[in-house]
């Protein structure tokens, strides 16, 4: 009896064994298995980016063919002599007009409830004239345009919509057609005010060079 249950421990033993050595022989293939799910879906992942950025670069590309099937090129000279009264002659990828600066007055530091974020605010009286063969959207001309109080710092944009008084400058020229615009901005104050386009836009091409300078004087009534 006693070499009967011995040997029946013994097999218990083996059983125990075998089914531990199963477990874990399962437990490493898991293991395995969820590796390489990761791995390879990292690796899809990289290669569909990869895609993407091709993708992206393609469309670029397609975009810079399409650029220079349409090329522009300015030709018109630059105009940088201009003074209140004078009309320029101005030529963009979008179109030409003409742009008349009738009028500027410095308004104060506030107005409608506003006040200004610099010094003060001044308001130009414009002439737009579409001299092209197609329709221009009167806020893109606008768009480009800005004020500045020296000829190496940036733009101040026009800010109609943010005063009642101030008709905002939108909707269509069409060919021949001419608009009265108003542009307001804020201002540092100083003894000249050069309206002109963004120097982003003549840079890069896009736009001929043109400027007005208003002397301090001319703007107060």
């Amino acid at each position: 009896m006693f070499i009967k249950m011995k040997v029946s421990d013994t097999n218990m033993k083996k059983v125990l064994l075998t089914v531990i050595s199963l477990l874990f022989t399962a437990m490493f293939l898991i293991a395995c298995s969820d590796d390489g799910n990761t791995t390879g879906g990292e690796e899809r992942n990289i290669e569909n980016n990869t895609e993407g950025d091709n993708k992206l670069d393609e469309e670029v590309n397609d975009d810079s063919s399409d650029s220079n099937s349409g090329y522009f090129e300015v030709t018109e000279e630059p105009q940088m002599d201009l003074r209140l009264g004078d009309t320029g002659l101005v030529q963009t990828s979008i179109g030409t007009y003409e742009l008349t600066l009738n009028s500027a007055e410095i308004v104060g530091t506030e107005l409608d409830g506003e006040a200004t974020l610099l010094d003060e605010l001044i308001v130009l009286d414009l002439t737009f004239k579409n001299t092209s063969d197609d329709t221009l959207v009167a806020e893109d001309l606008m768009y480009n345009l800005g004020i500045a109080t020296s000829l190496g710092g940036s733009n101040t944009s026009n800010n109609a919509e943010h005063f009642e008084s101030i008709q905002v400058f939108e909707g269509e020229i069409a060919p021949g057609e001419e608009k009265q615009a108003q542009f307001i901005a804020d201002v540092k104050t100083s003894d000249e005010y050069y309206f002109r386009p963004s120097p982003g836009v003549v840079s890069n091409g896009t736009h001929n060079d043109l400027l007005w300078t208003i002397a301090d004087g001319e703007a107060r009534k």
